[in-house]
């Protein structure tokens, strides 16, 4: 799709594409506009700071507790990952459920104190099994 609007955006048209490229946010082409694609400066890549420190399982002294995480799909691990994000009050007993439920799927015993804890270490633990895989 990318290239197929390079039509519009190449060098014979390139007034139109020119035009797209001004009045877009992140200055994408028509073509990145319909791959869902973004050129990144490399000026701006440097400036992108990632904090390791979120990921503790993958430290050698890391031990996964459940080995039944890699069954989950990335998709319920993304549900995971946004109700473990999840700050707002009252959402409480929503990731309690949640957190009951994937004890139901996986057929375990919850370790953690808590269900915030229970599901924090869900993720890690997939995280840790899709990282062996590599």
């Amino acid at each position: 799709m990318r290239w197929l609007l390079y039509l519009i955006d190449g060098p014979i048209t390139s007034f139109a594409g020119l035009v797209v490229m001004l009045v877009t946010r992140n200055n994408q082409r028509l073509g990145d506009l319909a791959a869902g694609t973004v050129v990144i400066k490399r000026q701006k890549y440097k400036k992108i700071q990632i904090s390791l420190d979120e990921y503790d399982y993958l430290a050698k002294s890391y031990k996964p507790r459940y080995p039944q995480a890699a069954d989950l799909s990335l998709e319920q691990i993304e549900i995971i990952t946004q109700a473990v994000g999840n700050q707002r009050d009252g959402f409480d007993a929503s990731r309690s459920q949640l957190a009951k439920k994937v004890q139901q799927k996986l057929n375990i015993e919850k370790k953690e104190a808590n269900d915030l804890a229970f599901l924090q270490r869900i993720v890690r633990d997939y995280q840790y099994y899709a990282l062996e895989e590599i």
